[in-house]
């Protein structure tokens, strides 16, 4: 499992999501900024600025979860400020399939137009679910950092085995009355009925405690340097 998220402040939160994993099966990456993000998901040389002994070396083994939180808009998400235009995050992901990075890669934006930003992505035939936290036909507000992933989470750690559907049904009797709606991309699944464990690949009937995942190959100073 390879959790890739944008926020500083999320790994012990994670920590919950991931805590049936020895701690050598997964790997945590943060605070990449855009550059580095692509740096780390680009593994192939043909892409600008991007060394492959710094790239993330997955295989088709491995499951990748993308966690994105802050500012994004229809075209594009800002990572450290700069906007990723959609097209280049559509390219990343077909890059990362023809290649046989990953299993499947689980997508979840807590951003204001993730919605309408995932809608523009052809995730389909890709092993892709993503996730948003706002339909794409609601009107965003500005970024509430982590309200969704804080309702999530909390019921996470509550009871790992809440369905997505359980925690939507929870924000929309929230007396915020955030316009959080389930938006999936991506896959044939009925999304809403996936247990938040299942979601990001952790459920046991998949890895079963006695069979870990791949270990991952990563330079170690690329890891004492994130």
């Amino acid at each position: 499992m390879v959790l890739i998220s944008m926020s500083s402040s999320d790994a012990d939160i994670w920590a919950v999501l991931v805590s049936g994993y020895a701690a050598e099966h997964y790997t945590f990456f943060q605070n990449l900024g855009k550059q580095g993000f692509l740096t780390t998901m680009f593994r192939r040389h043909g892409f600008k600025h991007v060394n492959a002994r710094r790239s993330l070396q997955t295989t088709a083994n491995d499951n990748i979860f993308l966690y994105f939180i802050g500012d994004s808009s229809p075209d594009g998400i800002y990572i450290g400020g700069v906007l990723l235009k959609t097209k280049r995050f559509q390219r990343l992901l077909d890059d990362m399939h023809l290649h046989g990075r990953y299993r499947h890669m689980y997508i979840v934006m807590d951003t204001p137009s993730s919605g309408a930003f995932l809608s523009r992505l052809n995730l389909n035939g890709i092993n892709v679910v993503a996730l948003a936290s706002i339909s794409h036909d609601v009107t965003p507000k500005p970024p509430e950092t982590g309200y969704f992933t804080w309702v999530w989470l909390s019921s996470a750690y509550n009871d790992p085995q809440y369905t997505l559907n359980q925690v939507m049904r929870k924000v929309e009797s929230d007396d915020l009355n955030w316009p959080f709606q389930v938006a999936g991309y991506g896959s044939d699944t009925l999304l809403t009925t996936l247990q938040l464990t299942a979601f990001i690949g952790n459920a046991p009937a998949e890895y079963p405690s006695e069979r870990p995942l791949p270990p991952l190959i990563l330079p170690d100073e690329y890891l004492v340097n994130l």
